[in-house]
């Protein structure tokens, strides 16, 4: 109320899954993932207050965020993902992963290049593989293929399948239809109106929040 969080959330407890976001532009989407990055710290985002409102359980320590439109840095490719190991070194980024997720996204050509340069698609390959190459345990991601054409869609998707196989958690705003298939999979997931929260099927031991 009065551009403060009117919500305060103690040991968040996520199950190892894909949370998918679903809503109306303008919903709030963004905001929202953007106050559970920030939430644990002093921060204000789009005129919201949060003051470490969000305590996350002993299981979830380290947060990688991918903006929907990420920051263009005067780096070159290269530099960028080495410097975003060396920053989240205590996450233990593997330099190995992130060589064979260069090359699964095709950004060997790209290394010497600026960010400023790349096209829209391009960077938000670079970001997404800076994420995916660090052992974090939460992942959020707004709208991530929304740049991104059916092949390296497809690739996100394969990268992401890998991510939740060795226990990772994803919470993903996204417009893209082609994410539900995700069910079809097998993979545990659930989607989310938003803001509602309704969801389409039951989730009750899907996702709880533990105050």
């Amino acid at each position: 109320m009065n551009n403060d969080a009117i919500f305060d959330l103690c040991n968040v407890n996520l199950d190892s899954c894909l949370y998918l976001l679903y809503g109306p532009s303008g919903a709030g989407k963004s905001t929202f993932l953007r106050g559970l990055y920030y939430g644990h710290a002093e921060e204000s985002i789009d005129g919201v207050n949060f003051k470490k409102l969000i305590d996350f359980n002993q299981n979830i320590q380290h947060v990688v965020y991918v903006d929907q439109h990420p920051t263009r840095l005067n780096l070159s490719v290269e530099r960028f993902l080495i410097y975003a190991q060396k920053t989240y070194v205590e996450l233990n980024g593997c330099p190995k992963k992130l060589n064979n997720i260069v090359d699964e996204f095709g950004l060997r050509p790209l290394l010497k290049q600026s960010l400023i340069g790349l096209s829209g698609g391009e960077l938000h390959r670079v970001h997404l593989a800076s994420a995916f190459s660090s052992e974090v345990d939460l992942l959020l991601l707004d709208e991530p293929t929304a740049a991104l054409d059916k092949a390296n869609t497809d690739i996100f998707k394969r990268l992401l399948e890998n991510f939740l196989k060795n226990g990772g958690r994803v919470i993903c705003c996204t417009h893209d239809e082609r994410l539900r298939d995700f069910d079809s999979n097998g993979y545990y997931f659930s989607i989310l109106d938003f803001p509602s929260f309704f969801p389409s099927r039951p989730i009750v031991s899907e996702i709880r929040f533990d105050v």
